[in-house]
């Protein structure tokens, strides 16, 4: 460990004192901890939200409980907004705190997006059906596993220009949240790509990864981590990205564009339950690994942390540049929305912060799922604990 190096070479110096060492070699030992300390003090951790957000946030708005399994259709659709801002609540407080055991951390307000940035990875007719959702026809589709859905098309024209679960008038309300999320993305990339010691949380309000080329479903509108891939692609056509969700629910969207766009990112997996979802794929081959239940019909909180550390060791000799982490909360135990068995309490995702911060890629954690309003926010908090100690402990 590199602390622990830097502590030998400090004891080391103590010990032979300076009338014994050597000149040369007494420079060498000071630049070499001034060295390690300053990558140690370098480190940053940058958090994204949205400036809108975190106003509501100052003045206490959209912040009670959303009861998801009771609510309405119409009330369920506060409730990713209520998810944001709790978390972004967690991190104002953190910011404010200021300990020696961690990397600092910096809250930066990002103005909203223009949809016209998905460009990149979407086909322009999806991205007109986003940007103005009412001037098109919609359609009822064949319900998808008992799910309601529309086959979105032009009014001159019977080809379909994608499908949705949400609806026209959905769609229509959460023009304003895809926008704010494209700013926060967007400065996510910029602040990631500014230093090599920058690390990065984007506070997006919806998830994504359900969300395919042509797709809306799964309350993921717009899929934010192929968008952040493509985004650093576009900017660094020779990194090479690494992408793990640990969302409870299969990445089906993200492995659309991963079969659409094999050389934009080089690693792809995908930890989930070996449950089976309404109106999503299991199917991911190779990029996915189902937990099973075990005899007790749970999975260990250990399985699950010890998977992903499998999965990023198994990286060690890919040379990535940055690792995309597509991070959900509905493995917590109490989340009696996904009811999958997994046993992950708030305190687990502290080792998972741990494990990441141990990685030599720049990490961006991206918000997926999550529905248990209080645990998802304390969850976030332990992760963010974790890899900002981490960081300190383990400098590149």
């Amino acid at each position: 460990m590199v602390a622990m190096a830097v502590a030998k070479t400090r004891a080391e110096t103590q010990r032979l004192g300076s009338s014994k060492l050597p000149t040369a070699r007494r420079a060498t030992l000071a630049a070499k901890i001034k060295l390690k300390e300053s990558k140690r003090d370098c480190r940053r951790l940058i958090v994204v939200v949205n400036r809108k957000a975190k106003n509501e946030v100052k003045s206490g708005q959209h912040l009670k409980e959303v009861p998801v399994r009771t609510a309405s259709r119409k009330k369920l659709m506060e409730f990713p907004v209520v998810r944001r801002n709790r978390k972004i609540q967690k991190v104002m407080h953190m910011a404010k705190a200021c300990s020696g055991t961690s990397i600092a951390m910096q809250v930066l307000s990002a103005a909203a997006g223009s949809l016209s940035d998905a460009a990149c990875i979407y086909d322009k007719r999806v991205v007109g059906v986003l940007q103005h959702p009412q001037s098109f026809s919609y359609r009822r589709a064949k319900d998808v596993d008992g799910v309601t859905a529309w086959n979105v098309m032009h009014h001159a024209s019977e080809s379909v220009v994608m499908q949705t679960d949400f609806s026209k008038d959905e769609l229509v309300a959460s023009h304003v949240d895809m926008e704010n999320d494209i700013g926060v993305l967007t400065t996510s990339i910029s602040q990631l790509l500014a230093k090599r010691s920058h690390d990065v949380i984007a506070v997006n309000t919806h998830p994504g990864h359900h969300a395919g080329p042509s797709r809306v479903a799964g309350f993921c509108l717009l899929n934010h981590i192929a968008l952040a891939a493509s985004l650093i692609k576009k900017a660094k056509p020779s990194w090479k990205l690494g992408v793990i969700d640990i969302d409870v629910h299969p990445g089906d969207g993200t492995q659309q564009f991963v079969e659409l766009y094999p050389r934009m990112i080089d690693k792809y997996v995908s930890i989930h339950s070996s449950a089976q979802f309404r109106n999503m794929g299991a199917d991911l081959g190779a990029n996915g690994i189902a937990l099973k239940l075990d005899n007790k019909r749970r999975v260990a909180a250990h399985r699950l942390v010890n998977k992903i550390g499998e999965v990023l060791a198994s990286w060690d000799e890919a040379c990535l540049h940055v690792v995309l982490v597509s991070l959900g909360f509905d493995t917590l135990k109490h989340d009696r929305t996904a009811q999958c068995g997994f046993q992950m309490l708030p305190a687990h995702f502290h080792e998972v912060g741990s494990i990441f911060a141990k990685r030599q890629e720049q990490i961006l954690f991206v918000q997926e799922g999550g529905y248990n309003l209080s645990e998802t926010a304390t969850a976030f908090e332990c992760l963010i604990n974790g890899f900002r100690e981490g960081r300190k402990q383990h400098p590149r």
